[in-house]
């Protein structure tokens, strides 16, 4: 989570890493193409934030994570998921 808030998963927005390392927009449940996931709440703030850090997390296990360093076309993905959350 972006801005490391609890909220209801159905409310967020998840997205996978495929198995090619990149980063894809799951818009609904039949649209999923396995892989791990990473969810983040529907506020801009949120966005911000892992654009600042420019890294997503995958939990691999309870001991094991899987680090994705965002370049400019998947910071463009995932900007481009947020573009229908109300501004703010």
């Amino acid at each position: 989570m972006g801005c490391r808030s609890k909220h209801e998963q159905e409310k967020l927005l998840r997205f996978q890493l495929d198995a090619e390392g990149r980063v894809r927009h799951v818009s609904r449940p039949a649209d999923s193409f396995g892989g791990r996931s990473v969810y983040l709440c529907p506020d801009r703030a949120c966005l911000r934030a892992v654009l600042k850090r420019g890294v997503l997390v995958f939990r691999h296990s309870k001991y094991a994570k899987i680090v994705v360093r965002l370049n400019e076309l998947q910071a463009r993905r995932l900007a481009r998921a947020f573009r229908h959350v109300p501004v703010d």
